[in-house]
């Protein structure tokens, strides 16, 4: 069995919390372990956020199936690393015991329990290209690698894994209500790419798709000059 190393006591992190609290503030916190997991569980169902406002779990990398039913319905988003899943499975797989691996990096199991989660890269951990992160989300496996899958039961549809990167990364913000779709009343951010990517055959070939352009609130930050 391996444990990380924690930062806070279960009541050093209930006076922080607390202290977010008492000034109207959400928390954000890591938790890459099933113990730092259920520590922070156990606090913030003590305290929860006020109104409408939601915490943010980073990583969420080592679960549990109680730990994932205990966040149904906990005003939370999570803030996924979907890249973490090809770099780390490789060693990954001799740390974590069966029963937790099974549960681990399930990013498929968490949106079917319909817990919110966010898209990330952890740069400069990862490189911040979201493509990486939904390529790794769909096929959870490297480009050019030819087995299923890390755990393929896990694996996302291209449409889930985008949005975790749009409507997912709004609600991790909390501006939900102006950014992460395209419709009327809603900012003017999206990103143009030279090929569908929910038309591919292989998704292997969404990591030789090129940004063509960038707008972001209506303008166009980014221009492709090699595109036509």
């Amino acid at each position: 069995m391996n444990r990380g190393v924690p930062i806070h006591s279960d009541h050093e992190l209930e006076v922080l919390v607390q202290k977010a609290r008492n000034l109207g503030m959400t928390v954000a916190v890591h938790v890459i372990g099933d113990a730092a997991l259920a520590q922070t569980l156990d606090v913030l169902k003590k305290h929860p956020p006020v109104g409408e406002k939601k915490d943010r779990l980073i990583h969420l990398q080592i679960t549990s199936q109680s730990l994932i039913e205990k966040m149904q319905g906990m005003p939370i988003v999570l803030d996924i690393q979907p890249q973490f899943t090809v770099s780390d499975f490789p060693w990954i797989q001799d740390a974590v015991p069966g029963p937790l691996l099974r549960v681990s990096y399930a990013w498929k199991t968490l949106l079917d329990h319909e817990i919110i989660c966010a898209g990330g890269s952890d740069a400069p951990i990862e490189p911040p290209d979201p493509l990486l992160g939904i390529h790794a989300a769909v096929a959870r496996r490297k480009q050019g690698e030819r087995h299923s899958g890390y755990i393929p039961s896990e694996k996302l549809t291209v449409y889930e894994a985008i949005s975790l990167y749009t409507s997912g990364s709004s609600q991790a913000s909390g501006e939900a209500h102006m950014y992460g779709v395209i419709q009327p009343g809603f900012a003017a951010d999206f990103t143009v790419l030279d090929q569908d990517p929910f038309q591919l055959h292989n998704i292997d070939e969404l990591l030789n798709t090129n940004v063509v352009y960038t707008i972001v609130n209506g303008t166009t930050v980014y221009a492709n000059k090699q595109e036509k």
